[in-house]
């Protein structure tokens, strides 16, 4: 199962996949988030139009959320890398929001 977050650019619908915990043949849940995400590179790599996976970043959280909230960006997460994946809340990752970002139409 693949996690998806929706984004409109100049009227084209791209979806970008943000994890994957489960294949056909593996419940990769228990697995850390670089194995999930190479899973989800190995899933993507055969041409999907309109499907990419969201990119991480390994460095300065305080210049990476800079960063997103100058591009207008609801915020960031940040995860513990060798943490498996949880549903729900968990005290491996974290959602710093950018507090001008309104949900309600994505604007600033």
């Amino acid at each position: 199962m693949l996690i998806f977050i929706k984004i409109v650019v100049a009227l084209q619908l791209l979806w970008l996949a943000a994890g994957v915990v489960a294949t056909l043949w593996e419940d990769l849940r228990p697995k850390p988030f670089a194995e999930r995400n190479a899973a989800l590179n190995k899933l993507l790599r055969r041409s999907r139009e309109g499907i990419q996976n969201v990119e991480h970043t390994e460095g300065d959280g305080e210049k990476m959320f800079e960063a997103a909230c100058k591009l207008g960006l609801e915020g960031i997460v940040s995860k513990k890398l060798t943490a498996p994946y949880r549903s729900g809340w968990s005290n491996t990752w974290i959602k710093v929001k950018n507090p001008k970002f309104r949900a309600t139409d994505g604007t600033l």
